[in-house]
């Protein structure tokens, strides 16, 4: 008996930490998406400006 007992509040709290827990996963993973995006971007932008610059001398040497 006691067993049912503790499927019952399983089950009653099962959905309640599913559904609390799947937008809180969310909500972390979209501010962490947002974090570490910025930084990529930042970093990308800075390795497009130190590639294009590469590419810029490069086709130069090869123009010259």
């Amino acid at each position: 008996m006691n067993w049912l007992a503790d499927v019952i509040v399983v089950a009653w709290f099962f959905p309640v930490v599913v559904y609390g827990l799947i937008p809180l996963m969310i909500g972390v993973g979209w501010a962490l998406g947002k974090l570490f995006g910025g930084v990529s971007e930042r970093l990308a932008q800075l390795l497009a400006t130190k590639d294009s610059g590469a590419v810029n001398d490069s086709l130069s040497q090869v123009a010259g």
